[in-house]
Protein backbone atom coordinates (compact mmCIF):
# COMPACT_ATOMS: atom_id res chain seq x y z
CA UNK A 1 0.00 0.00 0.00
CA UNK A 2 3.21 2.43 0.50
CA UNK A 3 4.31 1.69 -2.84
CA UNK A 4 0.85 2.33 -4.33
CA UNK A 5 0.62 5.25 -2.66
CA UNK A 6 3.97 6.31 -3.82
CA UNK A 7 3.09 5.50 -7.67
CA UNK A 8 5.71 2.72 -7.12
CA UNK A 9 2.87 0.71 -8.79
CA UNK A 10 5.32 -2.00 -10.24
CA UNK A 11 7.18 -2.67 -6.66
CA UNK A 12 3.95 -3.14 -5.14
CA UNK A 13 2.81 -5.88 -8.20
CA UNK A 14 5.82 -7.09 -7.34
CA UNK A 15 5.23 -7.53 -3.45
CA UNK A 16 1.57 -9.03 -4.37
CA UNK A 17 2.98 -11.48 -6.73
CA UNK A 18 4.65 -12.93 -3.79
CA UNK A 19 1.62 -12.45 -1.42
CA UNK A 20 -0.63 -14.42 -4.17
CA UNK A 21 1.94 -17.02 -4.76
CA UNK A 22 1.83 -17.90 -1.07
CA UNK A 23 -1.84 -17.30 -0.33
CA UNK A 24 -3.39 -18.43 -3.49
CA UNK A 25 -7.12 -18.40 -2.14
CA UNK A 26 -7.12 -14.77 -1.69
CA UNK A 27 -8.80 -13.47 -3.71
CA UNK A 28 -8.00 -9.79 -2.51
CA UNK A 29 -4.83 -9.83 -3.09
CA UNK A 30 -5.38 -10.97 -6.80
CA UNK A 31 -7.48 -7.95 -7.28
CA UNK A 32 -4.88 -5.47 -6.19
CA UNK A 33 -2.58 -7.46 -8.20
CA UNK A 34 -4.95 -6.78 -11.01
CA UNK A 35 -5.44 -3.11 -10.03
CA UNK A 36 -1.44 -2.10 -9.24
CA UNK A 37 -0.64 -4.10 -12.51
CA UNK A 38 -3.05 -1.63 -14.55
CA UNK A 39 -2.30 1.48 -12.68
CA UNK A 40 1.60 0.28 -13.69
CA UNK A 41 0.62 0.03 -17.19
CA UNK A 42 1.01 -3.39 -17.60
CA UNK A 43 -1.95 -4.94 -18.65
CA UNK A 44 -1.55 -8.54 -19.66
CA UNK A 45 -0.64 -8.75 -15.83
CA UNK A 46 -3.51 -7.24 -14.53
CA UNK A 47 -5.44 -9.37 -16.96
CA UNK A 48 -4.02 -12.29 -15.19
CA UNK A 49 -4.57 -11.25 -11.70
CA UNK A 50 -8.08 -9.77 -12.14
CA UNK A 51 -8.80 -13.39 -14.08
CA UNK A 52 -7.96 -15.25 -10.49
CA UNK A 53 -9.88 -13.10 -8.44
CA UNK A 54 -13.19 -13.28 -10.66
CA UNK A 55 -12.34 -17.44 -10.78
CA UNK A 56 -12.80 -17.03 -6.78
CA UNK A 57 -15.27 -14.63 -6.49
CA UNK A 58 -17.18 -14.04 -10.11
CA UNK A 59 -20.08 -11.83 -8.35
CA UNK A 60 -18.05 -8.94 -7.28
CA UNK A 61 -18.46 -5.62 -9.62
CA UNK A 62 -15.32 -4.04 -9.05
CA UNK A 63 -13.28 -7.49 -10.10
CA UNK A 64 -15.34 -7.35 -13.03
CA UNK A 65 -14.95 -3.73 -13.68
CA UNK A 66 -11.27 -4.27 -13.50
CA UNK A 67 -10.82 -7.37 -15.87
CA UNK A 68 -13.20 -5.29 -18.63
CA UNK A 69 -10.89 -2.69 -18.16
CA UNK A 70 -7.33 -4.46 -18.09
CA UNK A 71 -8.88 -6.77 -21.10
CA UNK A 72 -9.61 -2.84 -22.77
CA UNK A 73 -5.98 -1.73 -21.93
CA UNK A 74 -4.22 -4.66 -23.40
CA UNK A 75 -6.84 -4.43 -26.71
CA UNK A 76 -8.43 -7.62 -26.13
CA UNK A 77 -11.74 -6.10 -26.57
CA UNK A 78 -13.75 -9.43 -28.43
CA UNK A 79 -11.86 -11.70 -25.48
CA UNK A 80 -13.20 -9.45 -22.95
CA UNK A 81 -16.92 -9.23 -24.60
CA UNK A 82 -16.69 -12.90 -24.98
CA UNK A 83 -16.45 -13.08 -21.21
CA UNK A 84 -19.46 -10.43 -20.61
CA UNK A 85 -21.84 -12.59 -22.50
CA UNK A 86 -20.35 -15.79 -20.75
CA UNK A 87 -21.67 -13.35 -17.15
CA UNK A 88 -24.81 -12.02 -18.81
CA UNK A 89 -26.03 -16.12 -19.22
CA UNK A 90 -25.01 -16.34 -15.41
CA UNK A 91 -26.64 -13.64 -14.09
CA UNK A 92 -29.49 -13.63 -16.20
CA UNK A 93 -31.69 -15.16 -13.44
CA UNK A 94 -31.08 -12.59 -10.87
CA UNK A 95 -32.85 -9.34 -10.21
CA UNK A 96 -31.76 -5.75 -11.20
CA UNK A 97 -30.06 -3.74 -8.29
CA UNK A 98 -32.12 -0.91 -6.42
CA UNK A 99 -31.61 2.20 -9.05
CA UNK A 100 -29.17 4.46 -7.47
CA UNK A 101 -27.06 1.21 -5.62
CA UNK A 102 -23.48 2.84 -5.12
CA UNK A 103 -20.83 2.12 -7.36
CA UNK A 104 -17.40 0.90 -6.70
CA UNK A 105 -14.81 3.02 -5.21
CA UNK A 106 -12.80 4.39 -7.79
CA UNK A 107 -9.55 3.34 -6.13
CA UNK A 108 -8.81 0.65 -4.02
CA UNK A 109 -5.59 2.43 -2.95
CA UNK A 110 -7.40 5.50 -1.45
CA UNK A 111 -6.80 3.73 2.29
CA UNK A 112 -5.04 1.07 4.19
CA UNK A 113 -8.35 -0.50 5.40
CA UNK A 114 -8.83 -2.00 1.65
CA UNK A 115 -5.24 -4.22 2.34
CA UNK A 116 -6.39 -7.56 2.39
CA UNK A 117 -6.60 -9.17 6.16
CA UNK A 118 -4.10 -11.63 6.33
CA UNK A 119 -5.96 -14.17 8.30
CA UNK A 120 -4.93 -15.96 11.60
CA UNK A 121 -1.12 -16.81 11.57
CA UNK A 122 0.20 -18.81 14.27
CA UNK A 123 1.88 -17.56 17.34
CA UNK A 124 5.85 -17.86 17.23
CA UNK A 125 6.10 -15.20 20.00
CA UNK A 126 8.64 -16.19 23.00
CA UNK A 127 6.23 -16.56 25.80
CA UNK A 128 3.21 -17.30 23.71
CA UNK A 129 0.16 -18.57 26.03
CA UNK A 130 0.09 -22.16 26.94
CA UNK A 131 -3.31 -24.58 26.55
CA UNK A 132 -3.80 -23.63 30.43
CA UNK A 133 -3.87 -20.22 29.45
CA UNK A 134 -5.99 -18.10 27.75
CA UNK A 135 -5.29 -16.23 24.93
CA UNK A 136 -5.41 -12.71 24.41
CA UNK A 137 -7.88 -11.20 21.56
CA UNK A 138 -6.17 -10.90 18.51
CA UNK A 139 -5.91 -7.26 17.16
CA UNK A 140 -8.54 -5.92 15.32
CA UNK A 141 -7.97 -5.96 11.53
CA UNK A 142 -8.73 -3.01 9.54
CA UNK A 143 -12.41 -3.20 7.11
CA UNK A 144 -12.46 -4.50 3.84
CA UNK A 145 -14.08 -1.98 1.25
CA UNK A 146 -18.09 -2.53 0.78
CA UNK A 147 -18.65 -4.82 -2.13
CA UNK A 148 -20.34 -3.35 -5.25
CA UNK A 149 -22.94 -6.12 -6.21
CA UNK A 150 -23.08 -7.64 -9.79
CA UNK A 151 -26.16 -7.60 -11.61
CA UNK A 152 -27.35 -7.63 -15.18
CA UNK A 153 -27.27 -3.89 -15.30
CA UNK A 154 -24.12 -3.62 -14.06
CA UNK A 155 -23.05 -6.90 -16.80
CA UNK A 156 -24.95 -4.71 -19.49
CA UNK A 157 -22.94 -1.68 -18.57
CA UNK A 158 -19.60 -3.39 -18.74
CA UNK A 159 -20.79 -5.01 -22.50
CA UNK A 160 -21.61 -1.68 -23.64
CA UNK A 161 -18.20 0.05 -22.20
CA UNK A 162 -16.57 -2.61 -23.98
CA UNK A 163 -18.33 -2.08 -27.25
CA UNK A 164 -17.45 1.66 -26.82
CA UNK A 165 -14.05 1.21 -26.43
CA UNK A 166 -13.37 -1.35 -29.32
CA UNK A 167 -13.03 0.76 -32.28
CA UNK A 168 -16.01 0.28 -34.94
CA UNK A 169 -18.60 -1.14 -32.87
CA UNK A 170 -20.61 1.74 -31.76
CA UNK A 171 -23.40 0.23 -33.31
CA UNK A 172 -23.16 -2.73 -30.89
CA UNK A 173 -22.51 -0.87 -28.06
CA UNK A 174 -26.16 1.44 -28.73
CA UNK A 175 -27.75 -1.59 -29.29
CA UNK A 176 -26.58 -2.48 -26.00
CA UNK A 177 -27.96 0.25 -24.34
CA UNK A 178 -31.18 -0.11 -26.07
CA UNK A 179 -31.86 -3.74 -24.84
CA UNK A 180 -30.82 -2.32 -21.00
CA UNK A 181 -33.09 0.71 -21.39
CA UNK A 182 -35.97 -1.41 -22.76
CA UNK A 183 -36.00 -5.22 -21.83
CA UNK A 184 -33.56 -5.43 -18.64
CA UNK A 185 -34.36 -2.61 -16.37
CA UNK A 186 -36.34 -0.02 -17.97
CA UNK A 187 -37.12 1.73 -14.94
CA UNK A 188 -33.50 1.85 -13.67
CA UNK A 189 -31.77 5.19 -14.60
CA UNK A 190 -27.89 4.15 -14.97
CA UNK A 191 -28.89 2.86 -18.31
CA UNK A 192 -29.95 6.28 -19.62
CA UNK A 193 -27.26 8.07 -17.75
CA UNK A 194 -24.92 5.87 -19.66
CA UNK A 195 -26.38 6.47 -22.97
CA UNK A 196 -26.44 9.73 -22.84
CA UNK A 197 -22.82 9.93 -21.80
CA UNK A 198 -21.70 7.82 -24.65
CA UNK A 199 -23.82 9.70 -27.24
CA UNK A 200 -22.66 13.00 -25.91
CA UNK A 201 -18.93 11.76 -26.30
CA UNK A 202 -19.96 11.35 -29.83
CA UNK A 203 -20.86 14.67 -30.36
CA UNK A 204 -24.80 14.16 -30.96
CA UNK A 205 -25.69 16.46 -28.04
CA UNK A 206 -29.58 17.05 -28.09
CA UNK A 207 -29.81 12.99 -28.43
CA UNK A 208 -27.76 12.90 -25.14
CA UNK A 209 -30.03 15.43 -23.37
CA UNK A 210 -33.45 13.35 -23.57
CA UNK A 211 -31.15 10.70 -22.43
CA UNK A 212 -30.08 12.80 -19.61
CA UNK A 213 -33.79 14.31 -18.82
CA UNK A 214 -34.98 10.40 -18.60
CA UNK A 215 -31.98 9.78 -15.97
CA UNK A 216 -33.08 12.72 -14.09
CA UNK A 217 -36.66 11.41 -13.89
CA UNK A 218 -35.72 7.69 -12.51
CA UNK A 219 -32.44 8.79 -10.18
CA UNK A 220 -33.62 8.84 -6.91
CA UNK A 221 -32.66 12.15 -4.93
CA UNK A 222 -29.52 10.60 -3.75
CA UNK A 223 -28.53 10.44 -7.32
CA UNK A 224 -29.76 13.30 -8.74
CA UNK A 225 -26.45 15.29 -7.85
CA UNK A 226 -24.53 12.60 -10.30
CA UNK A 227 -26.57 12.43 -13.16
CA UNK A 228 -26.56 16.49 -13.07
CA UNK A 229 -22.42 16.13 -12.83
CA UNK A 230 -22.26 13.09 -15.58
CA UNK A 231 -24.33 15.69 -17.71
CA UNK A 232 -22.53 18.55 -17.79
CA UNK A 233 -23.48 21.90 -18.50
CA UNK A 234 -27.30 21.81 -19.02
CA UNK A 235 -29.41 24.67 -18.29
CA UNK A 236 -32.92 22.15 -19.14
CA UNK A 237 -31.82 20.11 -16.58
CA UNK A 238 -30.97 22.95 -14.02
CA UNK A 239 -34.83 23.46 -14.34
CA UNK A 240 -36.10 20.31 -13.43
CA UNK A 241 -37.24 19.80 -10.15
CA UNK A 242 -35.56 16.64 -7.84
CA UNK A 243 -36.99 13.52 -8.14
CA UNK A 244 -37.49 12.17 -4.61
CA UNK A 245 -38.68 8.29 -6.02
Amino acid sequence: MSYAKLFEFQKAADLLEKLTAARPGDVEAWRLLGESALLGQQPARAVGAYEKAAALRYDDLQIQTGLADARIAEGAQGAAVEALLALRSRVAASPPARAGAPAPAPSTFSSPATFPDAGPAPDVRAGAPSASKPAAPPPAQPARPQRAPLDAVSVELLLAKVYGAWRGHDAEALATYDRLTREVAPEDFRGFLARGVFLKERGRRADADRMFLQARFLAPASRQGFVQQMAGANPVLDELPDNDG
